[in-house]
């Protein structure tokens, strides 16, 4: 139900998000992408009880994320997330809807213009 919960919000909040599922071999498994035409907004990786939210944020989204009054374990993820040339990647276990709203700001500030 979290799950979805997740791909309704995102398909409300940034149409018109689609979602494309996608096999990463047999070490990752599969993931989901939720993206608005070519720019992946999430990717969800299902896990045993739990399923992850993969998003990699730009360096403006980072800089935006410090001061958006993240949980402090959110924080400590996204200081210690590895830098790749497209953003850092940051990848959150989701087991329970009360996580939902950080995921949800971490989006917004994503899919935020200038």
């Amino acid at each position: 139900p979290v799950w979805i919960e997740l791909v309704d919000h995102v398909k409300r909040a940034y149409p018109p998000a689609d979602q494309e599922w996608n096999f990463a071999g047999p070490k990752y498994g599969w993931a989901v992408k939720l993206r608005r035409a070519k720019r992946v907004i999430l990717y969800l990786i299902p896990q045993a009880g739990l399923f992850l939210v993969g998003i990699v944020l730009g360096d403006k989204a980072v800089s935006a994320a410090k001061n958006a009054d993240l949980p402090p374990d959110v924080v400590k993820a996204l200081e210690q997330a590895p830098r790749y040339g497209e953003g850092t990647g940051l990848r959150l276990p989701i087991s329970e809807r009360s996580q939902l709203p950080t995921i949800h700001k971490l989006a917004a500030l994503k899919m935020a213009r200038p």
